[in-house]
């Protein structure tokens, strides 16, 4: 059985890469960008809850 490992995003390098596995679960298609600037938008040291829509 293969061996995994959970690591810290590396911002905003990683939003490319997380962007299309969103969009296999997420109803509204998103991009690395929009990802970007929603995180941008969370004030530092706030963790945002976010709903997820199926």
């Amino acid at each position: 059985m293969p061996n995994f490992v959970i690591r810290r995003m590396r911002q905003p390098d990683d939003f490319v890469a997380v962007a299309p596995l969103l969009n296999m679960i997420w109803s509204e298609p998103t991009t690395a960008k929009r990802l970007k600037e929603d995180e941008d938008k969370i004030p530092p040291g706030k963790l945002q809850v976010t709903s997820y829509k199926h």
